[in-house]
């Protein structure tokens, strides 16, 4: 898997611009901002914001931002995700035309799959309509904006699945502990495919870390889930 940032060089504008719709907007005056950002921060306190004490009396409203994606034709066939750590708050997400999704609310990160959007070769315009007017929404201040890092996840066709791996202890003394590992692997190829999971706990002093478990299995083509491994101890 490949991670790729996107924190650099965004475009901002604070309010609604007119042809917000549509196509990409006449950018000329937006600004230049990079991640994270916060854009209520930047502004004047005024006891009248709706912000209120909890808020500091900062504006906060609602802000616009939009990034270019140059989408090499070296990813088609894979798979191709954006994640965002924290958007504060009510976020609509758009790849060009394609309403992607949106996330209510301002303290989780979320993700969102492109690949049945991006055109490979050209530039792809990434918008994100984030909606801080309402308030008082929050007993402390929370800021506005796109206020944690995002970056593109670049997957072969079969690959762990994000957020695909759970560890868990369900039984622990002072001697020992019990670990369960339960991996989901997802085959998104048009045939089937061998894959396999090795469990290695670490390594020392630069040699190559030991494989304690080891799980193979043939994955049918378009397997979304079926491919877990729980390693039992």
């Amino acid at each position: 898997m490949e991670k790729m940032s996107l924190d650099q060089a965004w475009r901002f504008y604070f309010g609604d611009p007119r042809d917000r719709h549509g196509g990409k907007p006449d950018d000329s005056t937006w600004r230049v901002v990079d991640l994270p950002h916060d854009w209520s921060i930047e502004m004047e306190r005024d006891p009248s914001n709706p912000s209120g004490v909890a808020g500091g009396f900062f504006p906060m409203g609602r802000g616009w931002y939009h990034k270019t994606l140059e989408v090499p034709e070296a990813w088609r066939g894979k798979k191709v995700l954006v994640e965002f750590e924290g958007i504060y708050m009510n976020s609509h997400v758009w790849l060009d035309e394609h309403f992607i999704g949106l996330h209510p609310y301002g303290y989780t990160s979320f993700v969102y799959d492109l690949t049945p959007y991006l055109r490979y070769g050209k530039p792809n315009l990434l918008r994100v309509l984030v909606d801080n007017a309402s308030q008082v929404n929050s007993r402390w201040y929370s800021g506005s904006g796109i206020y944690r890092h995002v970056r593109l996840l670049i997957y072969e066709p079969v690959h762990v699945a994000h957020w695909g791996v759970y560890i868990t202890t369900p039984a622990v003394s002072t001697a020992e502990a019990t670990v369960h590992v339960a991996t989901r692997v997802e085959n998104e190829a048009g045939e089937a495919h061998e894959a396999a999971t090795r469990i290695c706990p670490g390594r020392t002093s630069g040699s190559a870390a030991p494989v304690v478990a080891r799980y193979a299995s043939a994955l049918p083509p378009g397997d979304r889930g079926g491919g877990r491994w729980r390693n039992p101890g």
